[in-house]
């Protein structure tokens, strides 16, 4: 549902795509207001908007133009903005969704999307409505055809688009209405959101859109091996090299390195110790200035791989002889039995039974928000130290037991504080004791896309926060990543 909507906006960029980059400052005229950005011209529009002027309601979801939840009008025309350069925004009209709101008043579409349940997790409502806003103000009756192109650049994982589809028609025919149900018949009955409001002007807070002001930045590096041991080498001329690096950080340095959902199987290391079992698996954390941190080429760090042989076909990884942890030698991670009444007598007398091996395909939870979050050390009454974590999450209470874990502290002094979450998401920055760092808040991000796979537990952003014991530190992660599975069922197949 995505080719014609996506197209519009790669057509849009291409024709910005002539303009040459100038010196800065720049003047943008964003919702209105005039403002003069002196940053680098090839900066992200997207980025400017969040980083620069703080209009965070504009989604970053992907940086590439798939998911359009950065899509924002550039002289009334929709684009993605993390497509877009500031350069060749300058002197144009940018209006983003926390402009739609004409004087605080929310506008017939933004009434719409309450009224019609069109804004649920909120990751891309931002870009539905902008889209829309586009097609209404060209178009005031258009079709479902038209509706379903106009929007079909914006990704959306709750819906199913039919909300949204619908909410535009509300528009256009000015049904805005909705009666509230009689007492005692509310289920079943349409009723808004209670955070709909706060979904459709761009006010939501999630993960990545708040964080504190001077922290330092964050870069993991990964592993380009699905399956290798490695060697570490010295990192003190690293950190000479590049006087903004701070910290670089390593598997030793976490108190308990290994984490999941499961009770008693903790198979995940935070960052990985001599051995990595995917691509993409997290190995180092460099924390520093954002500038010196993103500039260190990877042919600097200090890591040697061993690459050995790895498979991806089930079957395959059941043989002997290669076992991914030493807890499970046979590569099973589970087993597990379910009868009910004489299973043997009931196949013995049974007039049929069926015998086959069936496997389903990975399954992409696709959700597009970036998993992010901050975290910050604080004095508790007690007089202990506290780590008090921002972040997106829907499990706060399995993610505070799992920190505190981690690094070998009691709960109590582990605060998870939720944001908004949009989609599935339900990670958070994990964070270790300090090694050595200057005195001075940390901000840590992490923005590369990683797809976990199968049996390691949850989906958590592979990044670290560091905190002084005796000077009140923060810090900021974000990250993005989804995970997969597989299951495989047996069924006998007998004829009787």
């Amino acid at each position: 549902m995505t080719e014609g909507g996506q197209l519009v906006m790669l057509e849009a960029a291409a024709e910005l795509g002539g303009a040459e980059p100038s010196d800065p400052p720049f003047e943008l005229r964003v919702n209105g207001a005039q403002h003069t950005l002196s940053v680098d011209p090839l900066t992200r529009l997207s980025d400017a908007l969040r980083e620069e002027l703080q209009l965070t309601g504009t989604k970053v979801g992907c940086d590439a133009g798939d998911c359009g939840a950065c899509t924002v009008l550039l002289d009334g025309r929709p684009v993605c903005s993390c497509l877009t350069s500031v350069a060749q925004a300058a002197g144009r009209n940018v209006t983003t969704v926390e402009g739609l709101a004409a004087g605080g008043v929310l506008s017939s579409l933004q009434q719409a999307f309450i009224t019609q349940g069109a804004a649920q997790c909120g990751a891309c409502t931002p870009g539905m409505l902008i889209a829309a806003t586009a097609l209404l103000e060209s178009n005031a009756r258009p079709s479902e055809e038209e509706v379903m192109a106009a929007i079909g650049g914006v990704l959306c994982r709750c819906t199913g688009y039919r909300k949204i589809i619908e909410a535009v028609f509300a528009a256009a025919d000015g049904n805005l209405e909705v009666e509230s149900p009689p007492a005692g018949q509310a289920v079943g009955s349409r009723a808004p959101r209670l955070d709909a409001v706060a979904k459709v002007t761009g006010a939501e807070i999630y993960g990545a859109d708040r964080y504190p002001e001077g922290a330092l930045w964050l870069r993991v590096i990964r592993s380009p091996h699905p399956r290798a041991r490695f060697a570490l080498g010295d990192t003190a001329p690293l950190l000479l090299e590049y006087p903004g690096l701070a910290l670089v950080l390593s598997a030793p340095d976490v108190p308990v390195n290994g984490f999941g959902i499961f009770p008693q199987v903790k198979d995940q290391p935070v960052l990985a110790a001599g051995r990595v079992r995917y691509r993409g698996e997290a190995v180092l954390a460099l924390i520093g200035e954002r500038a010196a941190v993103e500039a260190i080429p990877e042919s600097a760090i200090p890591i040697q791989y061993r690459v050995e042989r790895h498979t991806l076909d089930s079957d395959e990884g059941l043989r002997p002889g290669e076992p991914l942890h030493d807890f499970a030698p046979d590569n099973v991670l589970i087993r597990g039995r379910v009868c009910k009444g004489d299973v043997d007598v009931a196949l013995e007398t049974t007039p049929f039974v069926t015998e086959g091996q069936f496997t389903t395909s990975f399954v992409e939870h696709a959700y597009i928000e970036p998993e992010a979050g901050y975290a910050e050390y604080v004095s508790g009454k007690d007089g202990r130290g506290r780590i008090r974590v921002f972040a997106c999450t829907q499990t706060p209470y399995m993610d505070r037991d799992e920190l505190a874990r981690i690094l070998a502290v009691d709960v109590e002094q582990v605060h998870i504080v939720p944001s908004a979450v949009g989609g599935a998401s339900q990670s958070l920055p994990l964070v270790l004791p300090e090694r050595t760092a200057p005195d001075r808040p940390a901000r840590l991000e992490a923005s590369e896309r990683v797809y976990l796979p199968a049996g390691i537990g949850r989906s958590i952003p592979l990044a670290a926060g560091l905190f002084a014991t005796t000077s009140q530190r923060r810090v900021w992660h974000r990250a993005c990543s989804a995970s997969d599975f597989w299951r495989r069922l047996h069924v006998r197949r007998r004829e009787g």
